[in-house]
């Protein structure tokens, strides 16, 4: 208390920075956790397990993706048991592990409208991962992995990731990740 009280820079930027890392690397956690048990469970549906496994993937493939645009170099954790400690990964390996889960969330996921209910009677939020959601998030993915090899001078093919983006972004505008329409107007 005394360390806010008497305005102490260094805390406020180390328990500012923390705090902003903290919330994706325990939402990893609770992922690994989910990845290294959901074989245990008995008596599942393979859809419902396919299911839950391409959110997953989709979530950490957007905790990555917040952590790089933020830090550039962050940790990619292995699983929820691992105890060593884990060195920084490079920006274009954090981004490569994105697209990576973005990517398998895309196979694992149905598109938004045939995503299955579980439970409820309609799906009233888009906060769940889908198709098009891990398309957009890989348009975005290798749009940033270009700019970043771009900008920054990196190793890699900044023209290829471009022609990613776009590729996943047609998918997206044809809708054949799901119905997704355009703005008519930027009002």
């Amino acid at each position: 208390m005394n360390k806010i009280r008497g305005l102490n820079t260094d805390y406020f930027l180390n328990h500012s920075t923390q705090q902003q890392w903290r919330a994706y690397y325990n939402t990893l956690a609770i992922v690994d956790l989910f990845f290294d048990n959901y074989k245990k469970a008995k008596d599942v549906a393979p859809e419902r397990v396919r299911f839950y496994c391409g959110q997953g993937e989709f979530v950490k493939a957007m905790c990555y993706f917040y952590l790089v645009r933020m830090w550039g170099d962050a940790v990619i954790t292995r699983n929820s048991t691992s105890m060593e400690v884990y060195n920084k990964s490079s920006m274009l390996d954090v981004l490569d592990e994105a697209i990576k889960n973005a990517s398998e969330g895309y196979e694992l996921l149905p598109k938004y409208e045939d995503m299955p209910l579980l439970g409820a009677n309609t799906w009233v939020s888009k906060q769940y991962g889908c198709k098009g959601s891990c398309a957009a998030l890989l348009a975005h993915l290798y749009a940033w992995k270009g700019s970043m090899i771009d900008l920054c001078g990196l190793e890699g093919d900044a023209k290829k990731c471009y022609e990613e983006s776009i590729e996943w972004s047609t998918l997206l505008i044809e809708k054949k990740a799901g119905f997704y329409e355009l703005e008519r107007t930027s009002e």
